[in-house]
């Protein structure tokens, strides 16, 4: 059964490839207009829900792209080579109304991971009577996208004013870590 559940997240990587080469080319042309980026969010009861039964595992996201903007769902992993499994319990992340500007070319995407710490750390932090968990997105120093994760009471806030509380950071292929 491993073997066969290799093969397919093989196929399903060799699938996605072309796509990911694709969105590189089109988002690193000069004519080409940037995604629209905005923080995502999710309020705590479903955070809350979603960890109680998966609080023992980092978290696996990935992106997806809407008509309008790009989101995040996740997964819980148990090691950085799980692919996204439709059939799980998925973590959704919500658009907000609040824009990030990012203009840098070439722009890349690929999953980003969330530390078993991270996910108590912003169960901890919303047991202390915080609403949203916040995730503001921003460009590493190799161009690829990363999200600041902030514990806050309110969407409202300016982000500047607090302290990111974790980070979700790209996740290197699987030998790397």
């Amino acid at each position: 059964m491993k073997k066969f559940l290799s093969r397919i997240n093989f196929f399903s990587f060799i699938i996605r490839l072309p796509i990911f080469i694709l969105l590189v080319l089109t988002l690193s042309s000069s004519r080409c207009n940037m995604p629209n980026f905005k923080v995502l969010y999710i309020d705590s009861l479903n955070y809350q829900k979603w960890y109680t039964k998966h609080n023992d595992e980092r978290v696996m996201l990935q992106f997806v792209f809407n008509r309008s903007d790009i989101t995040l769902a996740g997964w819980p992993a148990t090691s950085p080579s799980d692919v996204l499994d439709y059939d799980t319990d998925l973590l959704n992340l919500t658009s907000s109304s609040i824009n990030v500007n990012i203009n840098t070319s070439p722009l890349y995407f690929g999953n980003l991971k969330l530390t078993k710490k991270a996910t108590k750390d912003i169960s901890d932090e919303l047991a202390k009577k915080n609403k949203f968990v916040l995730f503001k997105p921003y460009v590493t120093d190799d161009n690829h996208i990363a999200y600041e994760i902030y514990v806050t009471s309110t969407l409202l806030l300016p982000l500047s004013s607090f302290k990111a509380l974790a980070k979700a950071d790209p996740s290197p292929p699987a030998p790397h870590q």
